[in-house]
């Protein structure tokens, strides 16, 4: 009872606001945004920024994933091989291409694993990532209960912690890196003596790359707006969670003190 009489003390301010507009007894239904502290100038208008910075972040992270974002190009023997049949030596591909890509990549016998996988693909790197500012929106500014709120908010959490545009994009940086060295890796001295034939007999012919097969990765525009939105939607999804949690706390105290000092049935028969 101390302590309850303690939290009543600190929120009677927002108390006695309850009383007048109706109780929050957790089943009210008002906007978050009605809970949370004020703070200082410098806070809000970190808040501010980053309510404006996640949706611009959205539609950044979405131009970047339908835009180039790497190019691979095959050049030696290889690439002049794959030129002389009429097929392009180097290729260019969004995020969404990699995606659909893998459908391709497989046998038919592994078809529905393939599947399988570029439905995670999507849904972990487009459908999760799209979702998430919505649903912040929506606990924010919607006049839900607190039961809802608390729904909402652990439903963002997970959002958060399962979307993976951020490791997707420091994964494609860090592997077409070292493309070209895994390619050598890979035919570990096969091509030695090929090399030295091409070497002195075919220099000119393949532009001074007298190798069988050389692959290079290119980062192009669409990495670096997904690389943009991601650090910018980190940023703004921590703030603007951090800020949701206190008014939530905010809010469970309001509705604790309500019910610490609203009368029972039971005083009422004791009174009697």
């Amino acid at each position: 009872r101390l302590v309850g009489s303690e939290m009543c003390i600190r929120d009677s301010a927002n108390a006695a606001r309850a009383s007048v507009d109706g109780a929050d007894d957790g089943h009210a239904r008002e906007p978050l945004f009605r809970s949370a502290t004020v703070g200082s100038r410098a806070e809000r208008l970190k808040l501010a920024i980053a309510l404006v910075a996640l949706p611009a972040a959205l539609a950044l992270g979405v131009w970047g994933s339908v835009i180039e974002s790497f190019r691979f190009e095959i050049s030696g023997l290889a690439g002049l091989l794959i030129s002389a049949s009429g097929e392009p030596g180097a290729r260019s591909f969004s995020l969404l291409d990699l995606g659909f890509a893998l459908l391709g990549a497989t046998a038919p016998a592994g078809r529905a694993a393939s599947e399988l996988l570029v439905v995670e693909f999507v849904a972990l790197h487009f459908a999760m990532p799209i979702c998430l500012p919505p649903l912040l929106a929506l606990l924010w500014a919607a006049p839900l209960s607190l039961r809802a709120q608390q729904h909402g908010f652990l439903g963002a959490h997970l959002l958060n912690a399962v979307c993976g545009i951020d490791i997707l994009v420091l994964a494609l940086a860090v592997g077409l890196s070292e493309l070209e060295r895994l390619g050598q890796f890979l035919l570990k001295g096969r091509c030695d003596e090929l090399n030295r034939a091409l070497e002195l007999y075919a220099l000119e012919l393949l532009d001074g790359d007298a190798r069988c097969f050389s692959v290079t990765a290119r980062l192009e525009r669409g990495y670096w707006a997904l690389l943009a939105a991601a650090i910018v939607s980190l940023i703004a999804t921590r703030l603007i969670l951090r800020r949701c949690e206190l008014a939530l706390e905010n809010r469970r105290a309001r509705a604790a003190c309500l019910l610490y000092t609203s009368p029972s049935p039971r005083d009422g028969l004791l009174s009697r």
